[in-house]
């Protein structure tokens, strides 16, 4: 049996901005299905959607129940920032809220970064992140 990684988003950043962009056009309420098709899909059930979903939900994004998709309070601050900073606080907000990065950031916070180097291999060591992927 192939060994799985810990939990982490497995999307970007960007790509999650896009994800909460598509669901707002809806009145940030959606079907899994009618926004896989604003991304060209034919179904919901890709494994680049899913991650998609996934990531966004880690970042505090997105909420689902049942086949819908709706944007959290966090996604319309980011979307509607009401001043220039906004989106920067809850960016950062946002990144502290995967588990994996929620251990990274109190393991490092005050603390200087290890190179991309190490920290992959701190990631695969430390953190159960497989080694196909831990320099993603």
């Amino acid at each position: 049996m192939e060994k799985r990684s810990a939990l982490y988003p497995p999307s970007t950043w960007d790509e999650c901005v896009e994800l909460i962009k598509k669901i707002e056009k809806y009145c940030g309420k959606v079907g899994y299905d009618a926004v896989a098709q604003e991304f060209g899909l034919t179904n919901a059930s890709t494994k680049s959607f899913t991650r998609r979903l996934s990531a966004a939900k880690q970042f505090g994004l997105i909420l689902t129940a049942g086949k819908t998709l709706q944007n959290t309070d966090l996604a319309r601050q980011y979307l509607y920032p009401t001043d220039e900073l906004a989106q920067s606080r809850i960016k950062a907000q946002c990144f502290q809220l995967p588990p994996l990065y929620s251990k990274l950031v109190e393991r490092f916070n005050g603390k200087q970064l290890p190179s991309e180097s190490m920290l992959s291999n701190i990631l695969m060591r430390d953190y159960e992140i497989v080694k196909a992927v831990k320099d993603a």
